[in-house]
């Protein structure tokens, strides 16, 4: 008479582990890094100055030729003027021009930051390598 033999049935999980990290790499790799996203179509200036945002809240200001965003919402100067006047001293500007807006309307923004008193302003531009 024979006996059985006692077959011991187990899952070798290594190939599924092997698997699932290279799912995971491959979608590290491929997915799409999430830049600031701007309303409107803006090409910084260059500079070689290291620029350093706080983690504090910060109100972005974008200009473009003769376009105003505040926040992402697009306004005119007027509206932007009126909205300066109940900001407090304490927020931080971050002030995102194209390179070929127009001095004019530059002016037009510093000129309502000062005119409320709001002197914590900084200019984004783009950082160039340094070779």
């Amino acid at each position: 008479m024979r006996r059985k033999r006692s077959l011991d049935l187990s899952i070798d999980l290594t190939p599924l582990i092997d698997i699932i990290f290279i799912l995971l790499i491959f979608f590290l790799v491929f997915s799409v890094i999430k830049k600031d996203k701007f309303i409107f179509d803006i090409s910084l200036p260059k500079t070689r100055a290291s620029h350093i945002l706080s983690k504090e809240k910060n109100i972005k200001i974008e200009l473009n030729n003769n376009s105003l965003a505040y926040q992402n919402k697009s306004l005119s100067f007027k509206r932007f003027k009126n909205i300066c006047k109940g900001l407090s001293k304490k927020n931080k500007f971050i002030l995102i021009i194209d390179k070929d807006t127009k001095y004019k309307n530059l002016l037009k923004i510093l000129d309502i930051l000062k005119e409320n008193k709001l002197n914590n302003i900084s200019l984004l531009t783009k950082k160039i390598n340094a070779n």
